[in-house]
């Protein structure tokens, strides 16, 4: 399925989970140079008191805190899931899927090579993001944290500067926050800047073979 058929469809959800906390955690307010939370782990209280707080809306204008499911599953997965397919079945409300068998070099014998500053820019405008977003990236609940921190180093690499890994989805459900099912919801696309690709973040395999 193409992804611009993923992004485009509306949503059917379904919230069947509610958590009110008793204490409210503490996070920092958000300017164009500062992220939302002190730490690169997020824990799903923090996200939770900062998605009530900076959640992203159309009609404002400030920074937002955006959760990005970033699940995938090995291709000798024993139950042929992929991430799309989980993340229908239960994610974060508002949550946009990112994925990286997509978001990639395609032209290159080798999976999940980062992709061209082009079309990193066209993904992260399909899926409604803004350069001064705070992005909170998560795995599925059956994952824990696997394929996250690749997606939020490639958001890095490209030069996004608040970027963090939840910790963990499945933490997040089994406290009872928020949850719903179906397709993601439809999102205004918006401009990503043309990104540069920070090199000293990145070897390429014919170096990495060079040294070993």
């Amino acid at each position: 399925m193409a992804m611009t058929t993923l992004l485009l469809r509306r949503s059917t959800t379904r919230i069947y989970h509610t958590f009110k906390p008793t204490a409210t955690p503490t996070y920092t307010a958000m300017s164009r140079s500062q992220s939302t939370f002190n730490s690169y782990l997020v824990t799903p209280a923090e996200l939770d008191a900062a998605l009530k707080h900076n959640a992203p809306s159309k009609l404002s204008t400030a920074p937002r805190t955006v959760p990005i499911c970033g699940s995938w599953f090995l291709p000798n997965d024993p139950q042929k899931r992929n991430g799309y397919q989980v993340f229908k079945q239960g994610h974060i409300p508002h949550a946009r899927f990112f994925d990286i068998d997509k978001v990639a070099d395609t032209s290159s014998p080798y999976p999940h090579m980062l992709p061209s500053p082009e079309v990193f820019r066209e993904a992260m405008s399909k899926l409604g993001v803004k350069r001064d977003d705070t992005v909170v990236v998560y795995d599925t609940a059956e994952l824990g944290i696997f394929s996250a921190p690749r997606v939020a180093w490639t958001l890095k690499v490209f030069g996004h500067e608040a970027v963090h890994v939840l910790n963990n989805f499945r933490v997040w459900v089994e406290e009872g926050f928020a949850t719903e099912e179906g397709d993601q919801e439809e999102v205004e696309r918006t401009e990503y800047p043309l990104p540069e690709l920070d090199g000293s973040k990145v070897v390429a395999f014919e170096e990495m073979k060079d040294l070993v």
